[in-house]
């Protein structure tokens, strides 16, 4: 019989898709961490069918950016896959629509990013609410049990952080202001290089991949804390 833990990487180029696997006395029982980007959906469920896996006690949407989120969207819609629980954050619980709204009007990167993680949050929570068995999402932070027969634990970010970020990155004069993060991750031996244009302003703030203590993973693994460089 198998024991411990196997995590399967899936190549998808410049995108993320992860799934973990723990043996327990009920027969392995496994995590979608991320899709990738909306094309990568079919290597990510030929990767599944392919191993016989078509059920996932829980889908973790990290970060609602498009190389994560919107090939976990056509994932879920898949009815091919049985599905436990989800996990996703839900930016509208934590910012007023009329913010959400003032953020991502006009043309530039990062409105443009605001409204690609507001529309990824809708669809994604639709296609968890029209599985056959409708799922209701819980937000992933730090001290949530990812499922009631998996030893764990999401690691961050916690619920007060992410208010915080989110209140500190909804005031639009800073949207295109340097961020004061960057320079918190170098001071801990980070790579600081400007981010993508997508994970800067307010749009950063819904980033958990950047949030959760820069490069952790989200999982806390037989509760040993594992570090991988996210994206």
């Amino acid at each position: 019989m198998y024991d411990g833990i196997k995590i399967d990487m899936i190549s998808l180029g410049d995108a993320d898709s992860i799934l973990v696997t723990q043996w327990t006395p009920f027969g392995p029982q496994r995590i979608l961490i991320d899709g990738g980007n909306g094309s990568d959906a079919e290597i990510v469920s030929e990767f599944l069918h392919s191993r016989g896996f078509t059920h996932l006690c829980a889908v973790v949407c990290s970060h609602l950016h498009t190389d994560h989120a919107n090939g976990l969207i056509k994932l879920v819609q898949d009815r091919s896959i049985s599905i436990g629980t989800g996990w996703m954050h839900d930016i509208r619980k934590h910012l007023s629509a009329d913010t959400l709204l003032r953020a991502s009007r006009g043309n530039s990167s990062e409105a443009e990013s605001v409204r690609r993680v507001v529309e990824a949050t809708k669809e994604l929570a639709n296609a968890f609410a029209r599985r056959p068995k409708p799922i209701t999402p819980q937000e992933p932070f730090a001290g949530n049990p990812i499922a009631a027969r998996l030893s764990m634990r999401v690691l961050g970010p916690s619920i007060p952080f992410y208010r915080c970020a989110l209140t500190e990155f909804a005031d639009l004069s800073r949207l295109k202001s340097p961020n004061p993060f960057w320079d918190a991750a170098a001071a801990f031996g980070f790579e600081a290089t400007p981010p993508k244009p997508e994970y800067r302003g307010l749009a950063a703030a819904f980033a958990a991949a950047w949030i959760r203590t820069y490069a952790r993973s989200v999982l806390v693994l037989n509760g040993i804390e594992r570090p991988r460089e996210v994206s």
